[in-house]
């Protein structure tokens, strides 16, 4: 009799940031965004989902495989989501919290994570405008440690397209939508993110149309 071991998955890293989104009416929403290194030796198809789990209250949220998405970091495959909503849209509770992986066979990886929420400036990091085809980007005096400032652009599916990184030095950008047009024709709205120094923490702006 031949018995055939099953592969145990691995977490090998993970990315978390707390995240304050603007939504269309202008207020702020916070989520999470939460991304593994996730590996298995049967194949990267051989993944079921992510559950997180605050320790202290048994809180638990779950990502089923349809609801994450894959970003390609060089030869790295990260997998999660960047749109976890707290419970009752409120805030998530601090402290220590337990992010396990599975694959279709319910094997788990396990790995510990420490969620501390980060001081977010009272506005905005950053203000951005459209003057026809003319945009401006500036940075608020206390925009503190969000000084890692970018541009997405996204088609109407809406899937990023492009990536803009804007000179961390500058307090404030002027350019032309054609520059960006030229990179992403299909690109129908430009979206700002700040992030902090330590990348656990960003700010994003709602989307503004190009046209």
């Amino acid at each position: 009799m031949v018995s055939c071991a099953q592969a145990k998955p691995e977490i090998s890293a993970t990315s978390v940031k707390m995240l304050r989104v603007q939504e269309l009416n202008e207020q702020f929403s916070e989520r999470l965004s939460l991304f593994v290194l996730f590996s298995d030796e049967d194949g990267n198809q051989d993944f079921s989902g992510i559950r997180l789990l605050h320790n202290a209250s048994g809180m638990e949220w779950v990502l089923e495989k349809e609801n994450t998405i894959v970003r390609l970091r060089g030869n790295d495959r990260w997998i999660g989501s960047s749109d976890i909503a707290p419970a009752g849209n409120t805030l998530f509770p601090e402290g220590e919290y337990t992010i396990i992986a599975s694959d279709l066979s319910g094997n788990e990886a396990v790995k510990p994570i420490l969620l501390n929420r980060p001081d977010f400036p009272k506005l905005a990091p950053v203000s951005f405008s459209l003057d026809g085809d003319l945009w401006t980007l500036e940075r608020n005096p206390d925009a503190g440690e969000f000084t890692e400032n970018f541009l997405f652009l996204h088609n109407t599916e809406p899937w990023l397209v492009h990536t803009w990184k804007m000179p961390s030095v500058q307090k404030k950008s002027v350019g032309d939508l054609e520059t960006f047009r030229r990179d992403a024709r299909e690109a129908v709205t430009i979206q700002c993110y700040s992030e902090n120094k330590s990348g656990t923490a960003g700010v994003l702006l709602r989307p503004v149309e190009m046209e």
